[in-house]
């Protein structure tokens, strides 16, 4: 594309859906045309009208390429129009949207043709297989030098006995050196009970250590993240008492739970800060069977294991392809869910094997072999986003 735009054969204009923030990429396009109404209604219908003329049944653009289906509302109600001759999606949401009015679906032949089968893949739109993964990972906005002025202040807080200037997200954990931290980075509807019981539940009960379940949520209002966090705990079969007035943990009975083992729900999280506290947890692990993509790369990017379970859908095996990719497969993939078990509860039961694990994580250099080594293949995932900022594809 960018070839051809120096070429001047293709105009590419960004139809941009909301407002911009301080990560949105707007430059590069040959026209920018914004639609922040607050109404998802209204922006679908202004962005309709801007794209063709039912009047004189013509089109603005040939093409109108979705970057996702599914990640809000005003993208589904867009993909059940025709904007243009020709409609297409990537995995931004990487899902098929089964019957809406998107032609083809872009994604990477290393991640779908790993499947057994490609002609009974579930998509209702034409497949076309880009070479990679069919997206490209770009470091977060939480740079090195950024965590190295974090750690300063740290260091510099610490020395002086001052924490009062510091947010509460670079503030010392004290559960990281009693509770063994597991970030269940994904939002509500990942979030399901089959999972909860046939996985995390026995990770709990095979706990040698206790453990803290951090759930990301990214849900606005804090009602919704404490209902989210009564139900979990139910489904994990964990007992439950009123809240402490001075704790954001659930306390449970020791009696039913010998370990202590604790959830916790936090709600909406700057991207920042989403990124900070995932960095104070052990390990993440990914929800069955939605699997993770941004989130696997964020949980690298802070030097922390992330254990994946190799699914059948790029959605539940991009996360196993970016650790294959950075040579960590064959620690933290694994192929079934018995397997998955396994391999959590080695690692929360053996400190020595966890450390070895986190060490191999942060002597990859994810600039080298994640970030840049295909840019020039398939389309752009973007930066960490997580709970914190966003679904990640999850």
């Amino acid at each position: 594309v960018d070839r051809l735009m120096d070429q001047g054969d293709i105009e590419v204009h960004l139809v941009h859906i909301g407002p911009t923030t301080g990560d949105s990429v707007i430059d590069g396009f040959d026209g920018l045309h914004m639609f922040d109404q607050r109404s998802d209604l209204d922006r679908a219908n202004l962005i309709t009208g801007h794209c063709r003329d039912n009047s004189k049944r013509t089109f603005a653009y040939d093409v109108a390429l979705f970057p996702d289906v599914g990640m809000s509302w005003v993208s589904i109600m867009l993909a059940n129009r025709r904007l243009a001759p020709v409609q297409v999606a990537m995995v931004g949401h990487s899902v098929s949207t089964l019957g809406s009015h998107i032609d083809y679906y872009i994604s990477g032949d290393l991640v779908e043709q790993m499947r057994t089968n490609l002609k009974k893949l579930p998509f209702s739109e034409t497949l076309v297989l880009l070479p990679g993964a069919g997206v490209v990972h770009n470091p977060s906005l939480y740079t090195p030098l950024r965590r190295m002025e974090d750690e300063a202040k740290i260091e510099q807080a610490q020395a002086s006995g001052d924490w009062s200037q510091l947010p509460h997200s670079l503030m010392p954990d004290p559960r990281a050196r009693k509770y063994v931290i597991i970030n269940c980075v994904w939002s509500p509807q990942k979030i399901n009970a089959p999972f909860l019981r046939n996985v995390l539940a026995k990770v709990l009960r095979r706990a040698t250590r206790p453990v803290l379940l951090r759930f990301f949520a990214n849900r606005r209002m804090q009602l919704v993240s404490d209902m989210l966090e009564r139900d979990i705990v139910r489904t994990l079969g964990l007992p439950r008492q009123p809240r402490a007035a001075t704790s954001s943990v659930t306390p449970v009975h020791a009696e039913r739970n010998p370990l202590g083992h604790r959830v916790e729900v936090f709600g909406r999280l700057g991207h920042l800060s989403y990124l900070r506290w995932l960095r104070k947890g052990h390990l993440s692990v990914e929800s069955v069977p939605y699997g993770g993509c941004n989130t696997a790369v964020d949980a690298l990017e802070m030097g922390q294991p992330y254990v994946a379970l190799r699914g059948d859908r790029w959605y539940n095996r991009i996360g196993s392809f970016v650790l294959d990719t950075v040579g960590l497969g064959g620690m933290l993939v694994a192929e079934s869910q018995p397997a998955y078990v396994d391999l959590i509860s080695s690692l929360v039961n053996d400190a020595e094997r966890l450390a070895e694990v986190s060490s191999a994580v942060r002597a990859v250099d994810l600039s080298e072999q994640l970030y840049f080594a295909d840019n020039d293949d398939s389309s752009n995932a973007g930066g960490g986003g997580g709970s914190g900022g966003g679904g990640g594809g999850g």
